[in-house]
């Protein structure tokens, strides 16, 4: 017999009943309900966190779908360009293509996380980059190394961490507060026990100031990079944005590019990128090297706007994720059988906090929610309304092309000189080896590898790296 036990904190509820038997059910089935099914791995599956419940209104009911969005074709995400997915505006290489060695005219330019690499003189590939591997050194030019005249921005961010995690000052995504609470109700509170064990949203002062070259554009942030483990992953080449923009502070819409690009129901909620030292490895492989060549935009005292100077950010406080949902004692919580919130069901089971991921008006309240409690526990220190967020100017065209009616990219910087390669072996007697496969017939669909020129998996749309036939191959 189950026993029913009610408590009552803060105005929040939660209550114990014979729904707490369907939460490990509801857990299993998440898997198959996220638009990255077929990773086999948490990290690879959480970085979507795509639900149907997102791609079909809990109003409507599973037969009510979002434009754009759905399981029976291709996720083709709305974008400044059009609705289809986006290629590389740099014309760089992708993934273990060829960048250089005997015969080739191309850039030489390779994604982020991935260096041109020589194998031999008759070849080099974009290779993932790795502790003791080539990296792209940032020499800046002189309008780089001067002071901008671009306006100092001052503002609040946010975001998730465990309580032991360290402070880190660069190559990490921060948001706004409605941006920190959507990734809160998307990607942490589904999970039992939470995402990467995330116990409180930690706020910080940001102020950041464009580099001269991006000011001249008219716009106050760049791209929003992504960074895994501390290295830049994109979008396309990390490394020359750094080049030519230096380390900028960048920002994207939640529903605009680069992720997520889908409507969501968080208004004003914004991602921001803050490039730290030697982007281009992650945090196990860095040395002082890497760090010296590639210096990141993290500065003491006020950013002037070169390139090594581009924001400061200080700690401001925090709040718990038990006291933002009125939760007493998490793990009492989770060993009664409760659950925050299911992605299934779209609502929780012995708490309502979450309930409606899809609700704009239970959204907003959830973010007020959030600064009355920091407003309550740092009453000395500005609240989220006195040191709000700017409105996020990142615009595709503008920063990629130059101009936002521009349709011709401007050519990018030049990179500096490939490393040299290893000892030539003798001349080869055949045709220089291509990557392997290329086609989802070949590979079949929804696996992934690092090994191949291209993906046969919905999170290809992401990273830009389909196979030539993986919409009729994979979605038929």
């Amino acid at each position: 017999m189950l026993v029913q036990v009610v408590a009552c904190i803060a105005a929040w509820c939660f209550v114990a009943n014979s729904e707490a038997s369907e939460s490990i059910r509801q857990a299993e089935a998440l898997a198959a309900d996220d638009e990255c099914r077929g990773a086999d791995d948490l990290q690879l599956l959480d970085k979507c966190g795509l639900s149907a419940l997102q791609l079909r209104s809990a109003k409507g009911g599973p037969e009510a779908p979002i434009a754009n969005a759905s399981f029976d074709e291709p996720f083709l995400p709305e974008n400044e360009l059009g609705a289809q997915p986006i290629l590389d505006p740099n014309g760089c290489e992708q993934a273990y293509g060829q960048c250089g060695g005997s015969g080739y005219t191309g850039k030489g330019c390779c994604p982020g996380g991935f260096v041109c690499t020589g194998d031999n003189k008759y070849w080099s590939s974009c290779a993932p980059a790795s502790k003791d591997g080539p990296y792209v050194k940032y020499v800046q030019t002189a309008e780089l190394q001067s002071p901008s005249n671009a306006p100092l921005l001052e503002f609040y961010v946010y975001r998730a961490k465990r309580a032991d995690e360290a402070f880190f000052t660069g190559n990490v995504n921060v948001a706004d507060l409605a941006g920190a609470m959507w990734y809160l109700h998307n990607e942490v509170v589904w999970m039992t026990p939470r995402k990467f064990d995330i116990s409180r949203l930690q706020r910080f002062k940001l102020q950041t100031r464009a580099s001269q070259p991006l000011a001249d554009l008219g716009l106050n942030f760049g791209v929003r990079h992504a960074y895994d483990a501390a290295q830049c992953t994109g979008p396309f080449s990390c490394d020359l944005n750094y080049l030519k923009f230096g380390n900028v502070v960048g920002c994207n819409n939640l529903g605009s590019f680069p992720f997520p690009e889908y409507k969501i129901a968080y208004e004003g909620a914004i991602w921001y990128s803050l490039p730290g030292k030697c982007p281009s490895k992650n945090y196990k492989d860095k040395d002082a090297a890497c760090e010296e060549d590639q210096p990141g935009g993290y500065c003491d005292g006020t950013p002037t706007g070169t390139s090594d100077c581009t924001y400061n950010i200080q700690e401001a406080g925090y709040i718990s994720i038990d006291e933002l949902e009125g939760i007493p004692d998490y793990e009492a919580f989770r060993k009664a059988g409760f659950q925050e919130y299911s992605k299934t069901t779209d609502k929780g089971i012995g708490l309502s906090f979450w309930n409606g991921i899809n609700d704009p008006l239970a959204n907003a309240a959830r973010v007020a929610r959030a600064n009355e409690l920091f407003m309550k526990k740092y009453p000395d220190l500005p609240g989220d309304e006195q040191l709000a967020a700017p409105p996020c100017d990142f615009n595709f065209n503008t920063f990629y092309y130059g101009t936002a009616a521009s349709k011709t990219p401007a050519p990018p910087p030049a990179l500096p000189p490939a490393p040299p390669p290893l000892p030539p072996a003798p001349p080869p007697t055949t045709i220089a080896p291509q990557p392997i496969g290329n086609s989802c017939a070949a590979y079949g669909c929804w696996g992934y590898s690092r090994g191949r020129s291209c993906q046969c998996n919905n999170k290809c749309y992401r990273y830009r790296n389909c196979c030539a036939d993986f919409a009729s191959k994979c979605h038929r």
